[in-house]
């Protein structure tokens, strides 16, 4: 893999950026700007189309492209497959989206984190994962595959992340730009107004791509936190019983990407 270094050392490579609602590649909006990714959004978020034609302008901006699989899908019919344990239509968005990054010689893949906030962004890193296993598995093809914070601090990162973690840091010029972006997708507004009072406005003049290690889901596996996972709070404050819940529905295809895809060990072979 052939790295050219851009401003801030963030390697300027054949990309491609995988997400799970529009509005969420606003996060990374200088990235967008210098390596002008294929952009893939799995689903269109409101009924309307109204985030996804706003994460269009974006697009268009910042001179990046659309991919084929592009807010195909609502937050509905994603559940619905989920709750049908629709593992055939899984596996069949994984090969899309690898077979696409095949034909486009794609290098390196950023998308959503796996957070145990919203079912439908770890659904989109489950998928973005089997697709880099495909790869590998498949064409012997290997990118590099990373993630950034959704609802998180935008710096948070193991340490071992922390060694192969790609910073940006954006100039007044960049963050005026991206700041504008933001205000101007009135769908993700309020998001972001949320994120910039948690965290403070200056954190995300940053901006931070963290190195998928190993399990993206380690922290799935605490059985306190499967018991709270997606749940919401309902009018009284008491957690309500999620419709999507992460041992019923995601880790059985977790299971079938590693059973599809093994990870290939070179001491294995002749």
């Amino acid at each position: 893999m052939r790295a050219i270094r851009g401003s801030g050392g963030i390697p300027l490579l054949r990309s491609a950026l995988v997400i799970s609602h529009p509005g969420h590649e606003l996060l990374i909006h200088h990235w967008l700007e210098t390596s002008q990714p294929t952009i893939f959004v799995l689903s269109a978020g409101a009924d309307d189309n109204s985030a996804l034609a706003e994460s269009v302008e974006t697009i268009y901006n910042t001179h990046s492209k659309i991919g084929k699989c592009f807010g195909v899908f609502s937050d509905q019919e994603i559940e619905n497959q989920l709750m049908n344990h629709n593992e055939a239509w899984v596996l069949e968005l994984v090969e899309t989206l690898s077979d696409e990054w095949m034909q486009s010689e794609i290098d390196l893949v950023v998308g959503d984190a796996a957070e145990g906030v919203d079912p439908i962004h770890d659904f989109c890193r489950l998928v973005i994962d089997g697709a880099v296993r495909r790869l590998a598995y498949r064409y012997n093809h290997h990118v590099a595959n990373y993630d950034f914070a959704i609802t998180h601090h935008p710096n948070s990162c193991s340490p071992l992340q922390s060694v192969q973690l790609l910073q940006m840091a954006l100039n007044a010029d960049d963050w005026q730009r991206k700041r504008a972006a933001i205000l101007q997708h009135r769908s993700m507004h309020l998001e972001f107004l949320q994120l910039f009072q948690q965290f403070g406005e200056n954190v995300f003049q940053m901006e931070y791509l963290r190195p998928v290690i190993g399990d993206s889901f380690g922290w799935s596996y605490n059985p306190q936190r499967l018991r709270t996972l997606y749940s919401r709070l309902d009018e009284f404050g008491n957690p309500s019983l999620p419709r999507i819940r992460f041992e019923e529905h995601l880790l059985p295809l977790i299971n079938l990407i590693d059973e599809a895809y093994p990870i290939w060990n070179q001491n294995q072979a002749a």
